[in-house]
């Protein structure tokens, strides 16, 4: 399988990326991978949860963390857990049980 990402195998974005960013591609990657695996355990992450793993890569307070989740969804860099898209699809799959 994949190999494990572990949070001590990332650099700060100034070693790599733009240096302007908090977080650079490997961290993004690193988050987006957090992600998904939470979404397969059926307990998504939070926005709170997600800042707080910006701030454990990048040593950044909350406030700083917090904006810039906002910039990467902005940019279209970091995926957006959007409850409607995420609500239809658990009542597709429930809607698949009952037929079977």
């Amino acid at each position: 399988g994949d190999p494990v990402l572990y949070i001590d195998d990332f650099k700060p974005a100034t070693e790599g990326g733009n240096p302007n960013l908090l977080t650079n591609e490997a961290d993004r990657e690193y988050i987006q991978q957090l992600m998904a695996q939470r979404e397969l355990e059926n307990n998504r992450m939070s926005s709170g949860e997600v800042v707080g793993v910006i701030q454990t890569l990048t040593g950044a307070d909350f406030k700083s963390a917090q904006n810039h989740l906002y910039y990467l969804r902005r940019k279209k860099m970091m995926p957006v857990q959007n409850n409607t898209e995420y609500d239809e699809r658990q009542q597709d799959n429930n809607e698949e049980l009952r037929r079977t």
